[in-house]
């Protein structure tokens, strides 16, 4: 849940309303139930925009409100799912496909985990958006030799067009990042410098905190999203060796360990239960 916990730091969102986003976002990604989805999605989004109307903060959600357009609610909701959508599901396919390539081709290890090759090769071949940019024609149009006609559904492939065979010579003399996974010109992803940021610094940490990570079944029994717009996997079994949890001191003014134990226990049980409520819970205990 590391990018959505990016974007929660980044539009002021509460871990409960985070839960719902999460939820709304994969379903309708997946494709499963994809009307529910939508309904949990806009329903959370609306809360948020209605908390931070009312309790404005130094987070994106606000700065868009105070923007000089003045959008409306119903205009925020849909930009917000536009960009949390856009931004949080592609990149946590992204780091996962990525860490995924990493352990099932030998090669990076025996090149010095090059984590950058390996993101370029995934953004290349297995590319966590391989399908998007519908297009609707205007009027009845041939091209490459395929009749379409107006108003008829045109779905970019990004996947598809970077595998063609015409750019096989061209990948392998000139750079590595000429792949469309980004898209190109004025639509390309505003946001695939911090992506890969993210990325890197997603795998290189998990690397560096467990080095001897491991794939622990064999890759044709990994199973892949459904719906056409995502490529991500469901799970991503691996074995390591477990780290002892680090002792740390308490503040000043803290409870002891024990203490702090019984009380933490009280608080979960009180928090969320949802997938993002119980990452924060991890990573703040």
């Amino acid at each position: 849940q590391l990018p959505l916990f990016v974007f929660n730091e980044l539009f002021g969102c509460p871990a409960d309303i985070g839960d719902r986003i999460l939820f709304g976002i994969s379903g309708m990604f997946d494709g499963v139930n994809a009307e529910r989805a939508a309904e949990v999605l806009f329903g959370a989004v609306g809360e948020l925009v209605a908390l931070k109307r009312g309790r404005p903060g130094e987070d994106v959600t606000s700065w868009l409100m105070q923007h000089e357009t003045r959008m409306t609610d119903e205009e925020m909701v849909y930009q917000l799912s536009l960009i949390l959508g856009a931004g949080a599901d592609p990149l946590r396919n992204l780091i996962g496909n990525t860490l995924h390539r990493i352990l099932v081709h030998d090669e990076y290890a025996r090149q010095g985990g090059l984590i950058d090759e390996a993101m370029e090769d995934t953004l290349w071949e297995n590319p966590p958006v391989p399908n998007l940019a519908p297009h609707y024609p205007a009027a009845d149009v041939e091209f490459a030799g395929q009749k379409f006609e107006a108003g008829e559904l045109i779905m970019v492939s990004f996947a598809a067009a970077n595998n063609s065979p015409s750019l096989a010579a061209a990948r392998r003399s000139g750079s590595n990042r000429s792949h469309l996974a980004w898209s190109a010109g004025p639509h390309a992803c505003p946001s695939k410098d911090p992506a890969r940021q993210i990325t890197m610094a997603a795998v290189e940490n998990l690397l560096n905190r467990i080095p001897d990570i491991a794939a622990a079944v064999p890759e044709d029994s990994l199973t892949w999203r459904p719906g056409p717009f995502t490529r991500g996997l469901t799970a991503l079994p691996a074995r390591f060796t477990p780290l002892p949890a680090p002792d740390r001191a308490p503040a000043p003014g803290q409870a002891p360990a024990g203490e702090r134990a019984e009380q933490s226990g009280t608080a979960r049980k009180a928090a969320g239960t949802g997938r993002w409520s119980q990452f924060l819970n991890w990573l703040t205990r």
